[in-house]
């Protein structure tokens, strides 16, 4: 929605849910070329909190997004029709049937000419050694890397943020 509102083309590949929210979502994306997967569940709803520091938590239910397929988005992406298209992947540990793929669906995207954006989010079962290897296992893939600065602490185990980021 941003893109469009700047007036740049944007391709949203993405699910909704069955139920009335589900297409109330899907109407907000009129002007933005969309291919949703619509999943026989209810759709996920996440709710942010911010803190006076800046820090933010979001609670999200179960729903549509652990539905979303890695044939969906891959049916949807064409090959980038020009130098420097981004691919951005978000809510990595919201989407289990993408987060299995995503090695593969990686090299999938940077073989059709795209760069690939990766925010990962904060795991809900925290950062664990299964959660930490999956990471290493995506960044020599990424192009961009989307995170904050507790995030950047807890996949390296640094201590402060400029070894943090050196270890990226």
């Amino acid at each position: 929605l941003a893109l469009r509102h700047l007036g740049l083309p944007a391709h949203l590949i993405s699910a909704v849910g069955n139920d009335e929210f589900g297409q109330f979502l899907q109407a907000q994306f009129h002007g933005l070329r969309t291919d949703l997967q619509r999943c026989e569940r209810a759709t996920t709803v996440s709710v942010g909190l911010m803190h006076a520091c800046g820090e933010r938590n979001f609670f999200t239910t179960h729903g549509h997004l652990e539905q979303l397929s890695p044939e969906h988005v891959l049916a949807h992406l064409p090959p980038a029709s020009t130098a420097g298209a981004i691919v951005l992947l978000t809510g990595v540990f919201l989407l289990p049937q993408l987060r299995a793929a995503y090695v593969p669906l990686m090299q999938t995207i940077s073989a059709r000419g795209y760069q690939v954006a990766l925010d990962t989010g904060w795991p809900s079962d925290h950062w664990t050694a299964a959660n930490l290897a999956l990471v290493a296992s995506w960044l020599p893939l990424c192009d961009h890397l989307l995170i904050n600065e507790l995030e950047a602490l807890s996949i390296t185990g640094a201590a402060d943020l400029d070894t943090a980021l050196a270890a990226l």
